[in-house]
């Protein structure tokens, strides 16, 4: 029973649309024959179907806020090869300020915050 109404279903839908259950990327050359649709995900996120079929959106496409482009695809290749860059100096850059007399002044102000707790005066 759940097969034959499977069956009609199926058949209902490609009465409707020849297509409905072929690939909608294309086989030769990777291109989106449809286009998405994406709302919120700015096309980042698998629901995106060229995302998943991990090409670029095209003008097919009718979705908002599309981040799945080529142009922000270099951007975001060259901001992660800054920030990788750049942390060893930014981590490099705050030793630079960290002293032994910085420490020794800022544990005896923890210790002086932790005697007056002790000793209940705010």
């Amino acid at each position: 029973d759940f097969e034959e109404d499977r069956t009609r279903a199926i058949q209902q839908t490609l009465d409707k649309n020849p297509s409905a259950f072929h690939p909608k990327i294309g086989c030769v050359v990777k291109r989106h024959s449809k286009g998405c649709n994406c709302k919120r995900s700015s096309c980042l996120k698998n629901y995106c179907e060229c995302f998943e079929a991990k090409i670029f959106c095209s003008d097919l496409c009718k979705c908002k806020g599309c981040r799945n482009c080529s142009e922000y695809s270099r951007l975001k290749s060259a901001e992660n090869s800054y920030y990788s860059q750049d942390s060893k100096t930014i981590i490099n850059g705050f030793a630079a300020y960290i002293t032994p007399g910085l420490i020794e002044v800022v544990c005896s102000c923890m210790l002086s915050q932790l005697i007056l707790f002790d000793s209940g005066i705010d």
